[in-house]
């Protein structure tokens, strides 16, 4: 177990820095971006989590997020002293629904010590050692992420001659193309890989990584503006609204019991 570790460990840094030009989740957003990422803290002897971007928060308080579906990765700086509430605190976790859509990566002291063992036990997805830098550490959350949420790259028939053009970040319909701003580009391409999929609230508040502190009118404003946008190119009334439940891309006729 402890050669795996520290082999885990290895590739970590053997991935190199050319990868992290391919990183998109904490890239473009300057310094003031939250994410919907939590960071743990057991201890006062905490460190700094090394993306600023991450939103810091007490057990009980991340633990009731995540219940709510709010965050898609925890983020923990594990102590000699905390280990022990740290293992209770993740077996809780593993315990929630929304268990399979949470990643978990921890920053420990020794890697080759038992303490690694133990939170992979606990249902850990990642170990690592504190002194990561933090380029490499975001690297990793990233590729976390991405195995709870399909890429946005490739174009994507809506329907009706109308194209996603994912990489340009537009909609092409005949001859027109109009522009579609990154977060409606992340969320009608979520919604139309999925046709005819009611995809819940906390599903896409993750996708789009809504702040966990943020209410979930963001989502519902982001629907707002991507449902503007959709009219431009006669495909409003394909983004249907299920009240309380979640939203739906869907090309068949509407159901007129559904609010478009």
């Amino acid at each position: 177990m402890h050669i795996q570790l520290l082999q885990a460990a290895q590739s970590v840094h053997a991935l190199g820095v050319s990868l992290l030009h391919g990183s998109t989740l904490f890239a473009g957003f300057g310094g003031d971006r939250t994410h919907a990422l939590l960071h743990v803290r057991f201890s006062d002897e905490d460190d700094p989590f090394p993306a600023a971007t991450a939103q810091v928060f007490d057990p009980d308080s991340a633990l009731k997020h995540l219940r709510l579906g709010r965050a898609w990765g925890v983020v923990i700086c594990c102590t000699e002293g905390s280990k022990q509430s740290i293992y209770t605190w993740l077996m809780q976790v593993r315990q929630l629904d929304c268990a399979g859509d949470v990643v978990v990566l921890v920053l420990v002291d020794d890697l080759a010590g038992t303490t690694a063992a133990m939170l992979f036990r606990a249902g850990a997805d990642l170990v690592l050692p504190r002194q990561t830098s933090p380029a490499l550490v975001r690297l990793q959350l990233e590729r976390l992420r991405d195995r709870l949420f399909s890429s946005v790259d490739g174009d994507l028939a809506l329907g009706e001659g109308v194209t996603l053009l994912v990489a340009a970040g537009e909609m092409q319909c005949q001859r027109q193309r109009h522009a579609v701003p990154p977060q409606s580009l992340r969320l009608l391409a979520t919604l139309a890989r999925n046709p005819d999929r009611v995809l819940s609230i906390a599903r896409l508040r993750m996708a789009l990584d809504i702040p966990a502190s943020a209410g979930d009118q963001a989502l519902h404003n982001a629907v707002a503006r991507l449902r503007r946008l959709l009219r431009q190119v006669n495909l409003g009334d394909c983004l249907q609204t299920l009240h309380g439940v979640g939203y739906r891309w869907q090309l068949r006729a509407p159901n007129p019991l559904l609010e478009a």
